[in-house]
């Protein structure tokens, strides 16, 4: 039998640190249940606003975790390991709070263990940050996650997509549902490289 690809357990069996963001996933921890914010359909793939899917796509393929499967009758798709579990919701951007709720209640699993990845059109491409117990910031996935938990007390990795413009400062609705121009895909899974290395600290693909 093929033995699932667990990169948590690996990092384990070294002495690299045991926390993710300021949580700990030492032994007997709760999985994190890790959400890619987008869009579904194809004609949203690979825009500025999917970027947190497609780093979750990135993770998955990176660490070789199975690919991603239909959960029946819920929200979201799932590619499971033994510590971490990664969440697309098939839900559109602004309901993503249905599918997430949805996500903690079956796993039995709450907001602790929530790490949402999300475009962020306030940072530059290549930028990325972490927070927690932040508001939405105009965000309407983020919004529809703090609406749905009735709390704002979770993790989140935002991912900078703003492009150079020339020094002119267009509005977020000009651009993040255009394609990712090839030039910036490259600096992007850059971003998603390290952000791999953060949640897994000490794993190897």
């Amino acid at each position: 039998m093929k033995q699932e690809h667990n990169p948590i357990r690996n990092r384990r069996q070294t002495n690299t640190p045991t926390t993710v963001f300021g949580r700990s996933v030492s032994n007997g921890a709760s999985p994190l249940l890790i959400v890619g914010l987008g869009n579904p359909g194809e004609e949203f793939k690979n825009t500025y606003h999917n970027v947190g899917g497609e780093a979750l796509q990135y993770i998955r393929k990176h660490f070789g975790m199975p690919a991603f499967k239909k959960i029946t009758a819920k929200q979201f798709m799932l590619s499971k390991s033994e510590d971490a579990m990664l969440i697309l919701p098939l839900v559109f951007m602004n309901e993503s709070g249905n599918a997430v709720r949805e996500a903690l209640r079956y796993f039995k699993l709450n907001e602790d263990a929530l790490l949402v990845i999300h475009d962020d059109t306030d940072l530059s491409i290549g930028s990325w940050k972490e927070s927690r117990s932040q508001g939405a910031a105009g965000h309407n996935g983020v919004a529809s996650i703090i609406t749905a938990l009735s709390t704002k007390n979770f993790r989140r990795v935002r991912i900078g997509v703003r492009p150079e413009f020339g020094g002119e400062r267009k509005k977020a609705e000009e651009f993040v549902l255009r394609p990712i121009a090839k030039s910036e895909q490259k600096i992007l899974e850059g971003v998603f490289e390290e952000i791999a290395g953060k949640i897994f600290p000490g794993a190897s693909a």
